[in-house]
């Protein structure tokens, strides 16, 4: 019984030994999980929208309250519609092939206004086409050594504007 146990223990040992850590490219990457609400009141309600990243390095987020989120508004030309967030740095417990993980953002926004009105005030019947708002972001994320993570698409967020 001492043989089986001691040969459990050991090939236990030898196949944890054998396991690779995970190795991750220097400049974070992250990937759409999902948004658990896309239809929201505007300037009320909140959709909160779940990033994946993964980070060579590790050295994710800032402890100086640095903005290394960025959500771009696709509904403005101009792309002067960015949201900068601040990521909490992310402990690397001494892994050096890096870490993985997830972002939770709550995402609250106005409608676009009718012309001449200012923004985030409720839509009057007199504009019909301003009654609903759709949004989309693109997002990334930057670490501390200043690498620019891929940007990636997310989903609709629907706005109701009245």
């Amino acid at each position: 019984m001492l043989r089986i146990i001691g040969l459990f223990i050991i090939t236990a040992l030898a196949v944890t030994a054998c396991t690779k850590e995970p190795d991750f490219p220097p400049e974070p990457e992250i990937s759409f999980e999902r948004i658990d609400s896309n239809v929201i009141r505007q300037a009320v309600d909140s959709a909160f929208v779940v990033i994946n990243f993964m980070d060579g390095d590790g050295d994710i987020g800032s402890s100086e309250n640095d903005r290394n989120i960025f959500l771009i508004d696709t509904r403005s030309s101009q792309g002067n519609d960015t949201i900068r967030r601040s990521m909490p740095q992310v402990p690397n417990f001494g892994n050096d092939s890096g870490i993985s993980g997830e972002i939770r953002l709550p995402v609250s926004t106005c409608c676009t206004p009718p012309p001449g009105a200012a923004g985030c005030l409720p839509v009057s019947d007199a504009f019909p086409e301003f009654q609903r708002d759709t949004v989309i972001y693109q997002v990334f994320i930057t670490d501390r050594a200043g690498n620019q993570s891929n940007t990636i698409t997310l989903e609709p967020i629907f706005l109701l504007c009245d």
